[in-house]
This record gives C-alpha cells, sequence and structure tokens, in this order.
C-alpha cells in the first residue's frame, strides 16, 4: 500500500487541509513537508516474541544541500527510512504525544511534528509498517545564535514514538550550516 502525504509547518501545519497549532514556546519552527512512501503493509502477523515494539528509523540524506540562510524560503528535506513491527505509528492529538521529534543540539530544545492525520485510519495494528518520511527544515524559521551572528551550525537529533510511547532509536541528522 502506498502513502503519498504533505504536511506544512509554518505557525500550523496542514495535513490534507486540516489545521493544527503547535505550541508558541518553541524556539525552533520548521516547514514539514512530509511524504509517505513506498510503504509497505505486511500481509501477515510476525511472531511477536522475535521482534520488539520499538519502531527505527535510519538516515537516508539531506536534500536541499546542507546550508540555509536565516530568514530565507529555503529549505531542506531530512529524508529517514521508519519501520514499525507493530504498525503503531499516528499518535492522536488528544494522546498529547507527537510522532516526529527533532532536538537541536544548541540548546537541547525539542521541537514535535504528526505523521500525516491519515495515517492511522490506513494502518493495521499487529501487522508491520515501513516507509520513507521526508522532513523539511526551512530558513524563515531559523535563528542565529547571538554570539554566531556570522553564521551557525545545528546539529539534529531525530527519533519517532508509535503510539504506544515506545520510542525508537535516535539518529543524529548531518550539519546543516544557517548564514545570515
Amino acid at each position: 500500500m502506498d502513502f503519498n502525504f504533505f504536511a506544512k509547518k509554518q505557525n500550523k501545519i496542514q495535513v490534507n487541509s486540516h489545521f493544527k497549532k503547535f505550541p508558541k514556546n518553541k524556539l525552533l519552527s520548521a516547514l514539514i513537508v512530509i511524504m509517505m512512501s513506498s510503504a509497505m503493509i505486511a500481509c501477515s502477523k510476525k511472531d511477536s516474541s522475535t521482534i520488539g515494539n520499538a519502531p527505527s528509523i535510519s538516515f537516508m540524506s539531506l536534500q536541499g544541500g546542507n546550508s540555509l540562510q536565516v530568514g530565507s524560503n529555503q529549505y531542506i528535506n531530512i529524508v529517514f527510512s521508519f519501520s514499525d513491527p507493530k504498525g503503531l505509528l499516528g499518535n492522536s492529538p488528544a494522546s498529547g504525544n507527537y510522532d516526529i521529534y527533532t532536538e537541536d543540539d544548541r540548546d537541547t530544545s525539542v521541537i514535535a511534528y504528526y505523521f500525516p492525520k491519515g495515517l492511522r485510519d490506513l494502518l493495521v495494528k499487529g501487522q508491520s509498517v515501513s516507509g520513507t518520511c521526508s522532513l523539511a527544515i526551512e530558513g524563515a524559521y531559523q535563528q542565529l545564535r547571538p554570539n554566531r551572528a556570522s553564521g551557525d551550525t545545528l546539529r539534529l537529533k531525530l527519533y519517532i514514538l508509535n503510539s504506544q510511547g515506545v520510542k525508537s532509536n535516535m539518529i543524529q541528522i548531518p550539519d546543516i550550516y544557517l548564514t545570515p
């Protein structure tokens, strides 16, 4: 089954014309483009004794280079693969949990995002799911630290959380250079 979604974050996220507000107290804002492509839902259940409950992710690429001009509409896509052996991706906004988390190494601030709303409706609990996700970071929402006015380095760590609160492994994203 193929999943193709588009989400956009400015001060809101748009997922198939449905808006969700993000907390305003976050330092790092980002445009999010989530594209689920080539997601495969297994046709048979796997033996739970041989597979853990934790989702897993791996870094694939940075698309759009590795440099962002602060205040611009330029963006860089962070592309990563994901898999969840139990098909438990897609947190409900009512749960208080998000799906994708990025941690900024400069100040340890955490920004959280939802997978597209429709993802939960397409998954079958107990069946594994895997695919590719693209998270876009936009220059318009980046800031230079005061002591780094001539340029800064954004170092992000990324992980996902399934609907049972089980955290994936954490991946380190290659450095993204911020320019004035």
